[in-house]
């Protein structure tokens, strides 16, 4: 069973209200408020959150791979290729045990329903002693996700709001399949993956993180 759609995402709705200025007020106050007024200018849906998910999946499988992020209809909205770039945000002592695989170069597929995704999603390596006890932990921040899924994933959708580390490459999905194996686990543990997304307001900062397929 694909352990997938147990993860999603929430959204908040977050809104900053800012009054244009009056012709009444002083000149610093309506210069003040223009400029406020000028640094938010759209609304963006967030998530972020952190799960682990036991795939039975050793640490040099997943390298390679590609993370995947899906809308609530549950069709993938980006996706990223797994990087092994160091993280130089890491201390020293934590460069070989806790470096962290990373996906933030995200690739906007032709089913996405909102802006360009951009953010990053960070793996850590989760070592048991069994493979059934061998996994990943996710931790993730995005921007620009699908604005459904601040309802949470839809019962009966699979992938519904998922973020999910698929095996192949971004053009082979959602054909690839998830990374995960069936001799060591009993059932796909990705079904129970998924984000919820929040409203908040940005500048526009991000632009040029995305890129269109």
């Amino acid at each position: 069973m694909d352990p997938w759609p147990c993860v999603s995402y929430t959204s908040v709705e977050y809104r900053t209200e800012i009054e244009p200025a009056s012709t009444t007020d002083e000149p610093v106050l309506a210069e003040r408020r223009a400029a406020a007024l000028s640094k938010t200018r759209y609304v963006t849906f967030k998530t972020k959150g952190v799960v682990s998910v036991y795939t039975g999946e050793p640490p040099e499988d997943i390298k390679g791979a590609v993370v995947a992020i899906y809308d609530h209809a549950g069709k993938v909205m980006a996706c990223s290729p797994i990087s092994t770039e160091k993280d130089h945000r890491l201390p020293a002592s934590a460069a070989t045990t806790f470096r962290p695989l990373k996906a933030e170069h995200w690739v906007k597929q032709s089913s996405a329903v909102s802006g360009m995704v951009w953010g990053q999603v960070l793996i850590f390596e989760r070592m048991g002693k069994t493979l059934a006890s061998t996994g990943q932990l996710l931790t993730w921040d995005l921007e620009e996700v699908d604005n459904e899924c601040a309802k949470g994933p839809k019962a009966d959708v699979a992938n519904s709001c998922g973020i999910h580390v698929e095996d192949g490459s971004c053009s082979s999905l959602p054909t690839s399949g998830d990374m995960w194996d069936p001799e060591a686990v009993e059932r796909n543990p990705w079904g129970c993956v998924a984000y919820t997304s929040l409203w908040t307001q940005r500048t526009p900062k991000a632009a040029g993180r995305s890129i269109t397929a």
